[in-house]
């Protein structure tokens, strides 16, 4: 049977011969790779626009050096340079140095013989590539940290719920002139300071659940300053120059925390020889005009947080690309490039805006206007002074499955006029309501339980009793396992460790009434 054409190896062979050689001088100065054309000497004698811009050098500066002069290791460009005569071709990595001082990775490959006496070096840029790796492993370690914090904060949460709750039941007793009133109130306090750290610790791995809460911001900054301090080092003054009568703000603390602490980092690695770090708060009002600008927030009245520090600022091509994922000015494996990024969402997250001033040489200020609320900062109820009080007699349902705690907070509860049924696990908690007759005001459950989650047992309760309101309670700061918890809008969550004058509140709160009001 005779063939009715070329082979596909001849009719290929046939259309190369065709080619014109043109095509192939487009293709060598349009390729995104540097390919460079060195003779027998190992010498350049061309260079494509790419090879350029790699190596950071002219046509005419490359042209007649020698072949491996700007590798890092010229050893090792040397047996590269035999090894790829001696097999034809050779694919390797190695790191150029450029004019500037900078360290360029990139992917070599090398076919010799293209021509009688010329051979053709391939070059290929890996360094951001390499930078992106780094980034993402980066990123990966913080996930890795961050699971193991959320995790561990869980069991410390619960402990420290325990503390505080036996604490404040003692305080509650103890007469003002007690001599160990003191010494409890001091564990009261270590403990809130335990919490305290436990959310800043967090606040790095950004697994702190969110709780936006009015807050008075300048009391935030003097709360933060020993940490951002240590953060600094030595070699950096920390001013805080906060202005009188500043409004509140509506944000999660976990939050402005975070965001302070990225740009603590960000000013001391600018400063490596000492500088000053500057902290300043202040009212603002945008009206209709300036807020026609772009990207201004929106009409009203703001809260201004600024921070600045006296770096080496930035130039107009960092500042347009700052706040973009992953990009960084630092070297490798020394930033993931994410800080600004979450910074600048967590700002816009709190319905603020955020603008940067720098210039190369003079520093930077970042300016962070977070909506002005009108309501007082709720404080932290404390442990000194309670009073039983109740405006008639609730039931509370306790779910909770570490028996310390469920007992503490059972007894707190009852001394405050509560009729309080408690259950060691879901199970329980359903098996107490289907043989109680009464109405059930409210069921307090801790979220993530063994067995029947708290969210179930929310959604069986409600067959039994409609009428209950649901309030949850969490050691848990991962925010992935509360959104897989899948909490609705009717329902409330409280951190643990909160207060138990908190819970009280929370419960009058729920079941719509004043947290003020009371009755003997």
């Amino acid at each position: 049977m005779s063939e009715s054409g070329p082979s596909p190896r001849k009719a290929a062979a046939t259309v190369s011969t065709f080619i014109d050689p043109s095509v192939y001088e487009a293709i060598y100065h349009a390729s995104i790779d540097g390919i460079l054309i060195a003779n027998e000497d190992a010498r350049y004698v061309n260079a494509n626009d790419a090879a350029c811009e790699i190596l950071g050098r002219t046509r005419e500066e490359l042209i007649g050096q020698e072949v491996g002069i700007f590798v890092e290791y010229r050893d090792d460009a040397r047996v590269l340079w035999e090894k790829a005569l001696r097999a034809g071709s050779l694919s390797a990595e190695i790191t150029v140095l450029r004019p500037d001082g900078t360290r360029c990775e990139l992917e070599f490959s090398g076919v010799t013989q293209i021509q009688p006496g010329l051979h053709m070096i391939l070059i290929r840029d890996l360094t951001r590539r390499r930078s992106l790796e780094e980034q993402i492993r980066n990123a990966s370690k913080m996930e890795a940290v961050g699971r193991l914090a959320g995790g561990v904060a869980h069991d410390f949460n619960n402990l420290l719920m325990v503390i505080t709750s036996y604490t404040e039941l003692m305080l509650d007793v103890m007469g003002e002139g007690d001599p160990l009133r003191r010494k409890a109130q001091e564990v009261l306090n270590a403990a809130a300071r335990a919490a305290s750290l436990t959310r800043q610790l967090l606040a790095f791995s950004r697994k702190q659940v969110l709780d936006p809460q009015v807050h008075d911001l300048n009391l935030l900054l003097r709360e933060m300053a020993k940490l951002l301090g240590r953060v600094l080092g030595e070699d950096v003054q920390l001013n805080l120059e906060l202005g009188a009568g500043l409004g509140m703000v509506y944000a999660d603390r976990g939050q402005i925390e975070q965001v302070m602490m990225h740009l603590a980092v960000n000013a001391r690695d600018v400063m490596p020889e000492g500088g000053t770090f500057t902290v300043r708060s202040r009212n603002a009002e945008f009206d209709n005009f300036l807020a026609q600008r772009p990207e201004s927030p929106a009409p009203g009245g703001y809260v201004v947080l600024s921070v600045e520090d006296s770096g080496a600022g930035m130039s107009k091509e960092v500042l347009e690309h700052l706040f973009e994922p992953f990009f960084s000015t630092k070297g490798m494996g020394k930033g993931t490039g994410l800080g600004l990024a979450a910074v600048y969402g967590i700002v816009k997250q709190s319905g603020g805006f955020i603008s940067v001033d720098s210039e190369q040489g003079k520093g930077s200020v970042f300016h962070m206007y977070f909506p002005r609320h009108a309501r007082v900062p709720q404080q932290e109820a404390g442990g000194t002074g309670l009073v039983a009080t109740h405006a008639r007699d609730i039931v509370v349902l306790l779910v909770e499955d570490e028996d310390v705690l469920r007992q503490a907070v059972k007894d707190f509860l009852e001394a405050r006029g509560y009729n309080v049924l408690s259950a060691c696990d879901g199970a329980e908690a359903l098996g107490t309501a289907s043989k109680f007759s009464g109405k059930i005001d409210v069921m307090v459950t801790d979220l993530v339980m063994p067995g029947i989650s708290g969210r179930v047992v929310a959604q069986e309760l409600n067959k039994i009793h409609p009428e209950t309101r649901i309030m949850y309670m969490s050691g848990y700061s991962d925010g992935a396992v509360l959104e897989n918890a899948a909490i609705d809008e009717s329902s409330t969550l409280l951190q643990k460790p909160f207060h138990l004058d908190a819970l009280s509140a929370k419960i009058r709160e729920v079941l719509g009434e004043q947290a003020g009001n009371t009755a003997s």
